[in-house]
């Protein structure tokens, strides 16, 4: 399991319409949706964070070529990014060059990581509450969201059922 995040190049902004947040998940699912599980998502105008697990044992450090993986991510960053220079009428990089990760290895760290992703806007002043943020997972784990890709049976679980997450997310992060 891993969270992966990035921003863009010098901090500046990678989502400049409502639109673009979409596209953004559409192309993630396109490039990326039958190699890993998503269990929370938080968009942000500047930067992202996911919190997957990858469905086949698939190393990100394969040394002699570029893993099926790590493929498909960097397909998926060109392809968002070529639509925003498009659309913004600009060129060069987006995002920062290399996305970063950090393995999660266990449910306590699962669960934290959820809190951090979820309150991310929060902790960045655009919003009050988690729920108020449309572009993250928040949402449609809170509110049983049947048609989201989103792993929710199991990030319930971890917290503990629907009324432990909602509780646990109107704590505020230490």
């Amino acid at each position: 399991m891993y969270h992966i995040y990035n921003r863009g190049i010098n901090k500046g902004k990678i989502f400049f319409t409502e639109a673009n947040y979409y596209f953004f998940l559409q192309q993630f699912s396109k490039y990326l949706g039958n190699l890993l599980e998503v269990y929370s998502y938080c968009l942000l105008p500047n930067h992202f964070h996911l919190l997957i697990r990858i469905n086949e044992v698939i190393s990100f450090n394969e040394p002699s070529k570029l893993t099926k993986l790590q493929k498909s991510f960097r397909d998926f960053f060109i392809s968002y990014s070529k639509a925003i220079n498009k659309q913004e009428n600009r060129c060069g990089a987006l995002l920062q060059q290399k996305y970063k990760r950090k393995e999660i290895n266990s449910d306590e760290y699962c669960t934290t990581m959820i809190l951090y992703i979820h309150n991310n806007p929060v902790q960045a002043g655009l919003c009050n509450h988690p729920s108020e943020w449309k572009f993250s997972s928040y949402n449609s784990i809170a509110q049983n969201n049947p048609k989201t890709r989103i792993c929710k049976d199991k990030v319930l679980s971890w917290f503990g059922g629907p009324d432990a997450f909602i509780k646990m997310h109107a704590s505020p992060l230490a």
